[in-house]
């Protein structure tokens, strides 16, 4: 290919992925995502569950502004065997 991957995608990241911890809808999800959202590589973002409504709102904002596509990743999460 001797074209920009960028003509046929959008580079994303998965929030809940790169930043362990997340995934259950709690931590610092607002300043994780602020690190991507300033980082000019990413044109996507990939969110899972956000436990507090304020804390949804401030994400969606923050995509918003940083004019980039969102995704929700809905799966399940694992099951913990004891």
């Amino acid at each position: 290919m001797d074209q920009s991957m960028r003509k046929y995608m959008r580079v994303g990241i998965i929030l809940h992925v790169a930043y362990r911890g997340l995934a259950g809808g709690e931590g610092p999800i607002l300043e994780c995502l602020e690190k991507v959202v300033q980082d000019e590589y990413f044109e996507a973002v990939e969110v899972a569950k956000m436990n507090d409504p304020d804390v949804r709102r401030k994400a969606a904002a923050l995509i918003c502004q940083a004019h980039m596509d969102a995704a929700y990743g809905g799966q399940a999460e694992p099951c913990l065997q004891v």
